[in-house]
């Protein structure tokens, strides 16, 4: 059987209020692919009970509680029950920091060049800013210079 693909572009944020009183956002995505993945993923949605939403111009969508950046690459499982988001490029940086980790300063060099790698496909953009579950602190913080900000 061929390996089916969907390609999965970020929408927008969204916040929802648990029991509790916490705060949990989520991240909506569009799908886009053939039209043997497309089918495949509503009938997976549907064979679990739940409904399939669609953006505007009639894609399904996939919501997840973690930002997979602006784009994304879902695989099927095996058993086709659901889809996974493609990390391989992490996982291949990680092992490599994971290789070196017993020489500190290589460690730390390549773990700042990795987190840098990370965090460059979740950085904000007009369409992903969202309302901060963070509240200010009330205290005066220092102004940045270059003795605070470090080798960044």
């Amino acid at each position: 059987m061929k390996k089916l693909t969907l390609k999965a572009t970020f929408l927008s944020p969204f916040s929802t209020k648990r029991a509790d009183g916490t705060t949990n956002t989520g991240f909506i995505y569009s799908l886009t692919g053939t039209p043997e993945a497309l089918a495949a993923y509503r009938k997976m949605r549907e064979d679990k009970g739940s409904q399939v939403r669609e953006d505007d111009n009639g894609n399904p969508t996939w919501v997840t509680s973690f930002d997979k950046g602006d784009v994304a690459t879902l695989h099927f499982k095996r058993d086709m029950t659901g889809v996974y988001v493609d990390n391989t490029q992490e996982q291949r940086m990680i092992s490599t920091l994971n290789q070196y980790s017993s020489n500190a300063l290589l460690a730390d060099k390549l773990a700042t060049l990795v987190a840098q790698e990370l965090m460059a496909k979740h950085r904000p953009t007009p369409h992903h800013q969202v309302a901060s579950v963070v509240q200010p602190v009330n205290q005066e913080q220092p102004e940045p210079n270059d003795e605070t900000m470090g080798d960044l």
